[in-house]
């Protein structure tokens, strides 16, 4: 054995390489993804899993690998986020609106638009209590499917719109309820993948309470059913006068 593998260890691995092993453990994460993410500069070669505040740096490469593989979002996009995530003067509640921003859209993305179709869609925000709405791709695209459903005539009357706000409201309360505060690393993922990973829940458990309400409701509508009622009336005077002439 040489001097320099004496001095080493033989078969002792390189500082770095045994830190990014050892982050590989804890956070469940392959070395070479954690290896993809240091050549790209979203963490450092040299944090260690193993010193003080060890957790936070678990935390964080799992948050990469969720916005990057499940959420779907360019390297770019999670520079942004990692710039939100990395900031002390922005709260749990900060960092989620601010990711709204960043995060990709859900569903249809809106098509250029004539602002001046979309007033009406303002109008009817600002009637339930949405009035001061941020220029962020989000806003923009919910002006564009309520002024959708107006063209389609199937618009949200005041009823119903205010309706999903409140729902939306409650939603949004227990978002922030729900907030891990034990650890700020924590709150962190929660606020920036709960953002979007729970868009799917909602629209999932809405679809199942539609499924719920139709198993209860009567298969026809209260016209078709009063349609009935009359047909039935009718054909029971017929036989009447039928029976009578006989």
């Amino acid at each position: 054995m040489s001097t320099r593998d004496h001095r080493r260890g033989r078969g002792t691995a390189p500082p770095e390489t045994a830190s990014i092993s050892a982050l590989s453990r804890r956070s469940g994460v392959p070395v070479a993804t954690i290896k993809y993410y240091i050549r790209e500069g979203l963490i450092r070669s040299d944090q260690d899993p193993g010193a003080e505040g060890a957790q936070a740096v678990v935390d964080q490469v799992q948050l990469i690998r969720g916005l990057v593989h499940v959420v779907g979002l360019s390297i770019r996009q999670v520079r942004q986020i990692l710039a939100l995530v990395r900031d002390p003067s922005l709260s749990p509640a900060a960092l989620m609106t601010g990711a709204t921003v960043t995060l990709p859209l859900t569903g249809p993305r809106a098509a250029d638009v004539d602002e001046a179709e979309l007033e009406g869609a303002r109008a009817a925000l600002a009637a339930v209590g949405f009035d001061d709405l941020p220029d962020a791709p989000y806003a923009t695209q919910l002006l564009a499917a309520i002024a959708l459903a107006d063209e389609c005539g199937i618009g949200l009357d005041a009823e119903l719109l205010a309706a999903y706000a409140g729902a939306a409201r409650a939603c949004a309360a227990a978002d922030f309820a729900h907030l891990p505060l034990d650890s700020p690393s924590r709150q962190t993922q929660a606020a920036v993948l709960g953002t979007v990973i729970y868009e799917p829940v909602l629209l999932g458990l809405r679809r199942l309470a539609h499924r719920e309400l139709a198993g209860r409701l009567p298969s026809s509508s209260p016209r078709e059913e009063a349609r009935e009622e009359d047909q039935k009336e009718t054909q029971k005077e017929e036989g009447a006068r039928h029976a009578q002439s006989e």
